[in-house]
């Protein structure tokens, strides 16, 4: 589990570079999983893309299933009104992430807001989606080669 602190101090070292971070999903329904492959679909656009995020484990549990996953991105300043890190609907701490040139389900996905006038995104590139990870389910966040959570 990743503190507050661990995740600020990584978001300080990487000075805006990308970094990397291994989260835990909660369970998810295989009519959720589906729900969203359909959404996925929906965003769908051409251009190339790269495994920004990575399953390494999954696990069926009561409730669906947990996938253990890599990702790679920037924290995400619109996500808390300039605060990457904000508290979720549930209470708890978590970290907004912007991956670029997302591969889900199969397809290139782009966000719907990029370059939409008055919107968080309107001066960034289409090819790029966003992501919340609850700090409790944080394992690793790795910033040029140094781990944050010990």
């Amino acid at each position: 589990m990743a503190t507050e602190q661990q995740v600020r101090a990584a978001i300080a070292a990487a000075k805006g570079r990308v970094f990397t971070l291994v989260a835990s999903t909660l369970p998810t329904s295989a009519k959720v999983l589906g729900k969203r492959a359909e959404i996925a679909a929906a965003k769908s656009v051409e251009g190339i893309t790269f495994q920004a995020q990575q399953t390494l484990a999954t696990e069926e549990v009561d409730g669906g299933t947990i996938s253990v996953v890599r990702v790679s991105g920037r924290p995400d300043p619109a996500w808390g009104g300039g605060d990457p890190i904000r508290l979720s609907k549930k209470g708890t701490q978590s970290l907004g992430f912007v991956i670029s040139a997302m591969e889900e389900y199969g397809v290139a996905t782009a966000c719907p807001y990029a370059g939409r006038e008055g919107s968080a995104c309107e001066n960034r590139k289409e090819r790029h989606t966003h992501r919340a990870y609850g700090l409790e389910r944080i394992t690793s966040v790795v910033v040029a080669g140094e781990e944050f959570v010990k």
